[in-house]
């Protein structure tokens, strides 16, 4: 049975892009997949080790994003930027919600705002922004499916959700979130998939046998998270929901190794962003311009003919999907304040350049909570060393950050240009540390 949605009023308030792009009188369902720790591990990355064939063929259905960054670089942070289009310093929540963080009820995220533009919000999964305290339902979804996270587990859900989902008259938003592959790595379905001795490892890290086994173990729970993905495609696919929906695949922050998650280095911060909905997105297309994931929200709310509420601070970049004009933006803005204690840091990155503030004085970069024996053999460059508040970097030279530039007097023009950027996103954002020119703790 075809489960199409037919005769959705387009809104008074729809946005102009909508109204034009010949989309007719329907929304899109929005099936949104969000993985842990992920970074951007997928073989249409160009990650040479990962063999992801299911999410490698939806990048070729769609488009592919590869300038794509968290807003706030630890799990709960970075989802509640997705969730709310706003940065984690003005929505609240700016730790993990395991640890007791909470994002505000107040604060609405896009299921407030597809509950008010007449879809089905589902979640099947779980989440990682409200904690328990907040009820079963924090997030006011009109159902709550499973909480089972391992991603085989949510895939069995997710499918049968939709093999008997009946429209009745709305379109459909479901959140679909999978645990994997967050470490540890240990379960047997992630082993023997990789041998360590074939692992190249990313330039980041020190070349010892135990990174190679804690990699290949990490690309095994990769790919097992790709074929619970494909199974979901499948699905929406023999369902007739294909045509009609916009999928969304995308992950919260970098993989979980050191200079990575946690970081606000390039390998913590870049995340995949692939975006399929047949007919209305080109197929196989790549985009390089810079975004945020404070942009999703807006950017979904506009493909679903939804008016963006003035309190979102992120951009739509539909226009990127489905043609029409697009001013590409000039910067990304990224933070860190709480992963397993109070370390904040700010970033602004261009094209070319980073300038890092680090606003608390510590010996070494912290490393994730669920980190083993083999992160502590990395070299983190300035351990030993006290961390230094400002760090300059020019990411054409240097793609791997190990050369702080800040003490350079030849970039003190990009130094001061960056330091304004980012002074003035703090103070237009109310951020909590604006005004401050050094450590605070």
């Amino acid at each position: 049975m075809t489960m199409r949605r037919r005769d959705l009023i387009v809104p008074a308030a729809a946005p102009a892009l909508w109204r034009t792009r010949g989309f007719a009188a329907t929304r899109p369902n929005i099936i949104y997949i969000i993985v842990h720790d992920l970074g951007t591990a997928l073989g249409s990355y160009g990650d040479p080790n990962v063999r992801t064939p299911r999410l490698d063929e939806f990048a070729a259905q769609g488009v592919r994003f590869t300038n794509y960054f968290c807003c706030s670089t630890c799990c709960s942070p970075s989802r509640g930027c997705i969730m709310t289009g706003r940065y984690a310093h003005s929505n609240g929540l700016i730790g993990l919600a395991n640890r007791n963080w909470h994002l505000p009820d107040s604060e609405l995220t896009i299921v407030d705002y597809l509950n008010q533009a007449g879809y089905e919000t589902v979640n099947i999964g779980g989440q990682h922004e409200r904690t328990r305290a907040g009820g079963p339902n924090p997030n006011r979804y009109r159902q709550i499916g499973p909480a089972r996270r391992n991603a085989d587990l949510v895939a069995e859900d997710v499918c049968r959700f939709l093999e008997s989902w009946k429209p009745a008259g709305r379109p459909l938003y479901l959140n679909v979130y999978m645990q994997d592959p967050h470490a540890p790595w240990n379960r047997p379905e992630f082993q023997g998939r990789y041998r360590p001795e074939d692992i190249v490892l990313p330039p980041f890290l020190p070349n010892t046998a135990n990174f190679r086994l804690s990699m290949a173990q990490f690309y095994g729970a990769v790919s097992f998270t790709d074929a619970a993905c494909g199974r979901i495609f499948d699905t929406i696919r023999k369902v007739g929901l294909e045509e009609d929906s916009l999928v969304i695949f995308t992950t919260d922050h970098g993989i979980s190794f050191p200079r990575a998650k946690g970081t606000l280095y390039d390998p913590g911060i870049r995340t995949a962003l692939l975006v399929r909905w047949p007919g209305h997105i080109p197929r196989g297309e790549v985009r390089a311009q810079l975004l945020g994931n404070v942009d999703l929200l807006p950017t979904q709310l506009e493909l679903a003919g939804v008016a963006c509420p003035p309190q979102v601070q992120g951009r739509s970049f539909a226009p990127l999907l489905v043609g029409g004009t697009y001013r590409p933006n000039d910067q990304i803005f990224t933070e860190r304040n709480y992963h397993t204690d109070y370390d904040p840091m700010r970033a602004v990155r261009t094209e070319r350049f980073k300038l890092i503030r680090n606003y608390a004085q510590r010996d070494r970069y912290k490393l994730p909570a669920e980190a083993g024996e083999a992160d502590r053999e990395a070299s983190m460059r300035d351990s030993g060393q006290p961390r230094p508040f400002e760090e300059l970097y020019d990411l054409q030279a240097d793609p791997n950050e190990f050369r702080n530039l800040a003490g350079d007097s030849s970039y003190e023009p990009i130094l001061r240009d960056l330091r304004g950027r980012l002074e003035k996103w703090m103070n237009e954002t109310a951020d909590f540390l604006r005004g401050a020119k050094g450590f605070v703790s």
